[in-house]
């Protein structure tokens, strides 16, 4: 089903109606929940939403009893309560424009993570991720449809949803987001592992999985003693302390501890690790002697809305087919600049994976070094260190200038005339 624009906008209407009431991050909270009820019992929110608003609340307060969902904040849910009429009409509407109700489900978590993404900076990185970086996900990785995905900072499991993998592991420190994604999961029918966990410290085992795709938080301060004793570290143990600063190596170790022996991780990090000392540099020579990193490619600034840095989104593979070699794409000059964003248009990020399989070539934006380079080079991973900016000289026709500076004194000459001409007739 496509859904028509009136459709769409009577369902971008219920954001507004929540507004008056709510803060914009509580919005997710209560459109997953009554639209999830919709889902779930529609002929019973179909008989309640011609009720009273004490009786719609009662039914929701219920509703949440009956389910377990004790993330819902009651105060919220008491706060909406005056909307919650419009906002059942307008499911319930929808919910006759579908063929069934898993079309329904899908459709509505389609559209509530469309309104995250337009949303970002008012709701912040634990909701969502950039829509542009989710979209080179899908380019890059391609069909999920056989495969276990793991991401251990999940948010509304943007990610897992676009990829819509055979089976979904997820992760998250949030219990509200946590709470929202497993009713956006239940209405989209994907296999999901869902749990709350501070995947840096929790002690899980590895679930083996095809593909890891994360955004992760950037620069978390870690408590060592919490983390040195997990598996992951232990699995690819780098006989080194843990700094408090070396969260993008623990994400890094995470992801490759979840993987099998085949497996790929797509990571968005910062820059900074790709070349720092220490703890980042030891994993770096790690991965570099297992042959894991597949291309390492440079993302451009402001694609983020909570932050301008610029973002790299790093590609490990345990099993690549180009051994030997590392592919380094430079996109930091792609985009286009939308307001205060930058966005990748499809056509970027068709040539950023064009790039990274090597389908297309271009030595100003494309790379492929060997390991021995790398190895040279101290394990920078950084894509400053494997481009080199060409001077353009231009050769001058020496005849060519002087005849122009000839043409350039007569010139003269002839003003001073008519000037002092001018002179002696005042």
């Amino acid at each position: 089903m496509n859904l028509n624009a009136e459709v769409k906008k009577q369902f971008f209407k219920t954001f507004e109606i929540l507004k008056t009431t709510l803060s914009v991050d509580q919005i997710p909270e209560i459109l997953s929940l009554t639209s999830y009820s919709v889902y779930a019992e529609f002929d019973a929110v179909k008989t309640v939403s011609s009720t009273g608003e004490n009786e719609i609340l009662k039914y929701f307060q219920d509703f949440v009893q009956r389910h377990n969902l004790i993330w819902v904040n009651a105060p919220v849910l008491k706060a909406a309560a005056h909307s919650f009429s419009d906002i059942l009409r307008s499911f319930i509407t929808f919910y006759g424009e579908c063929t069934s109700t898993d079309e329904f489900g899908r459709q509505i978590v389609d559209l509530l993570q469309e309104w995250v993404g337009l949303n970002p900076s008012s709701l912040g990185s634990f909701y969502s991720s950039s829509e542009s970086v989710i979209a080179l996900f899908q380019s890059l990785i391609g069909d999920c449809s056989d495969a276990v995905l793991y991401d251990g900072a999940c948010g509304i499991g943007m990610i897992a949803n676009r990829l819509n993998p055979k089976k979904a592991i997820l992760r998250d420190i949030n219990q509200t987001v946590v709470g929202i994604t497993a009713l956006l999961f239940k209405m989209s029918s994907i296999d999901v592992d869902l749990q709350v966990a501070d995947t840096l410290t929790h002690n899980e085992t590895s679930y083996n999985v095809d593909i890891v795709a994360s955004t992760p938080p950037f620069g978390l301060r870690i408590q060592s003693q919490l983390v040195e004793n997990t598996a992951y570290i232990r699995d690819i143990h780098l006989g080194k302390s843990i700094p408090s600063s070396a969260s993008e190596s623990l994400w890094i170790q995470q992801a490759l501890y979840q993987l099998n022996d085949t497996g790929r991780a797509f990571l968005q990090i910062i820059p900074g690790w790709l070349f720092r000392g220490g703890y980042d540099a030891a994993l770096r020579e790690k991965l570099i002697e297992k042959d894991w990193v597949e291309a390492v490619i440079q993302l451009p600034e402001k694609l983020l809305s909570n932050t301008n840095i610029e973002t790299v989104l790093l590609v490990l593979n345990k099993a690549k087919d180009t051994n030997g070699v590392v592919r380094f794409v430079d996109a930091r000059t792609l985009g286009q600049r939308i307001r205060s964003q930058t966005t990748l248009m499809p056509e970027d990020i068709t040539l950023i994976r064009n790039l990274v399989m090597g389908i297309e070539t271009d030595p100003q934006l494309s790379q492929t070094i060997s390991l021995q380079q790398i190895k040279e080079n101290k394990y920078n991973l950084h894509c400053n260190e494997y481009f080199t900016s060409e001077i353009e000289e231009t050769k001058l026709d020496l005849k060519a200038e002087s005849d122009k500076l000839i043409q350039a004194q007569l010139e003269y000459e002839k003003a001073q005339q008519i000037f002092n001409q001018i002179l002696s007739e005042v």
